[in-house]
């Protein structure tokens, strides 16, 4: 009986280490892959602190994820995640689309830096698009693809940095849900951060467009100013 025992307490013990040692580097491997291919599309430095994902379950949590305000860009930061919520289907992870059932962000900050023509925000949203536009299809080849049932954002904080404020404008952005992000044919890393980018700038730019005062005015005011200069060019 006490062998038994002992060979129970074995089994345990090297059991659990295992264990351990997958679990530790399946969050290793997500948070590389989270900086290493947000990194790659968006042509700014992403970082993550830390995930914490069940090996089991498939569900778990990213804090800390921050994307760097690309170059021009004076702020700290373009995007801040504290932490969001994940939930995947384990098997995926070993094979070439990583199926992600939903993911949750909630209580973001995005530090909107520019105007209501162009802003980091935008710049990003372009890099990821030329990231697509530029490689072939098959340069990827190699990394997991993934599908993500439903994507919710809210609670995001904005801070609005442009030039006809003195003060920065705090809002909050609309609730944004996307739905089947590589249903029909399993995303890229470029393409899911781009069609994420798309969603949020769309609920952006009118928010802040209808919180700015006197926006109009001062939009046809530089048009007027464009244009006029336009014509004195011509007129030489």
């Amino acid at each position: 009986m006490k062998k038994l025992l002992i060979a129970l307490v074995v089994v345990v013990a090297i059991t659990g280490g295992i264990v351990g040692v997958l679990l530790l580097n399946l969050n290793s491997l997500i948070k590389t892959g989270v900086e290493t291919a947000g990194t790659r599309a968006l042509g700014v430095p992403v970082t993550v602190r830390d995930v914490s994902v069940s090996l089991f379950n498939g569900q778990g949590r990213i804090s800390g994820l921050r994307v760097a305000n690309p170059e021009g860009y004076e702020g700290p930061y373009a995007i801040a995640i504290a932490g969001l919520s994940i939930d995947l289907e384990p098997r995926s992870l070993s094979s070439d689309t990583i199926v992600i059932r939903q993911i949750l962000i909630d209580g973001a900050e995005i530090w909107y830096e520019g105007n209501l023509v162009d802003s980091n925000i935008q710049a990003l949203q372009r890099a990821a698009a030329s990231g697509d536009e530029s490689a072939p299809a098959d340069s990827e080849s190699g990394t997991a693809r993934v599908e993500i049932d439903h994507l919710t954002i809210r609670d995001t904080r904005v801070g609005v940095h442009v030039s006809m404020l003195k003060e920065p404008l705090s809002l909050v952005l609309p609730l944004v849900e996307i739905n089947g992000i590589g249903k029909d044919e399993p995303a890229t890393a470029s393409e899911t951060i781009l069609r994420v980018l798309k969603a949020v700038n769309q609920s952006l730019v009118p928010l802040i467009r209808e919180s700015l005062p006197g926006v109009e005015d001062k939009l046809k005011e530089v048009g007027d100013k464009i244009g006029e200069k336009l014509k004195g060019l011509f007129n030489r």
